[in-house]
């Protein structure tokens, strides 16, 4: 698959009105790649220490990194929570491919430091488009 059909078939592009919902799409995501979720940690703990909290506008860029470390450690348990799940589903599995298939997550993936750009972007991915909400 060339790199064009990749992120047409894998990432949704941040288009629409400010008001679609479609802003938690809008993902750097070479940024991520290059920093992965650790990297992106450490910008942010570096960013949110140069912050002065008697000044308003920082008050509320504090809050707003805060959100976004949240985030970012919120996406690093649900990448651990899935590799470990794919270890308990292998040892109920019976079917040989299945198993194999599930195993190739055991100890690989890692929500600090995802072993590989693909399983980075399709982790982001899911997470982006996990419905939140009745309307989704």
């Amino acid at each position: 698959m060339n790199k064009k059909s990749f992120w047409r078939l894998a990432l949704s592009k941040a288009e629409g009105n400010m008001t679609s919902g479609d802003a938690h799409l809008a993902v750097n995501f070479p940024l991520l790649l290059e920093k992965g979720l650790d990297g992106l940690r450490d910008k942010v703990a570096e960013r949110r220490s140069r912050i002065n909290l008697t000044v308003l506008e920082d008050l509320h860029g504090e809050q707003f990194l805060k959100a976004i470390d949240i985030v970012l450690d919120a996406v690093s348990q649900h990448i651990t929570r899935f590799a470990a799940l794919a270890r308990q589903m292998a040892g109920e599995e019976s079917r040989e491919s299945r198993r194999k298939e599930l195993l190739y997550h055991r100890g690989k993936l890692r929500g600090d430091r995802p072993p590989t750009a693909a399983d980075l972007l399709a982790s982001t991915a899911i997470v982006l488009l996990h419905p939140t909400d009745s309307t989704n």
